[in-house]
């Protein structure tokens, strides 16, 4: 397929208008899995449906926020994600949920982990300002967190 031909499936090769998200390009052939990797491919498999569905969104909502061009996007997306894994049904203090067991999740030093807690803290903060008030200031370096 020629690079115009793939130009205008997304709407066109003349506009200054990119996707938001490109589109994953299908592997005809995949490399060999490292063993570690595999090892964690069939954990995935093993577990129930109800929990693999969780693993399921957050891995794709992950995925979703690395492909974002804006620092706002992969906060809403990333949030997505660790309330997927670490949520309850309960909607309350769920920013504290989240921060208290993706950091225990992580493991590491205590300082590890409240930098992991300040890290998530400061996604949900840019997240919320984003969905509560539909604007935001990115300032430079936002976009690593």
């Amino acid at each position: 397929m020629t690079r115009t031909l793939r130009m205008r499936q997304w709407g066109g090769g003349r506009s200054l208008h990119r996707p938001e998200i490109i589109p994953g390009i299908a592997l005809t052939c995949y490399p060999p899995l490292d063993p570690s990797v595999a090892k964690f491919i069939r954990g995935y498999l093993a577990l129930p449906d109800a929990p693999r569905a969780r693993v399921r969104v957050a891995l794709l909502r992950l995925n979703q926020a690395l492909r974002r061009r804006s620092a706002g996007d992969g906060a809403i997306e990333l949030s997505i994600a660790f309330e997927a894994l670490t949520g309850d049904d309960q909607t309350m203090e769920m920013t504290h949920k989240v921060k208290v067991r993706s950091s225990r999740i992580l493991g590491g030093t205590s300082e590890e982990r409240r930098r992991n807690s300040a890290i998530v803290g400061r996604m949900y903060a840019l997240r919320s300002k984003l969905v509560h008030t539909g604007t935001f200031r990115q300032k430079p370096g936002l976009a690593c967190l």
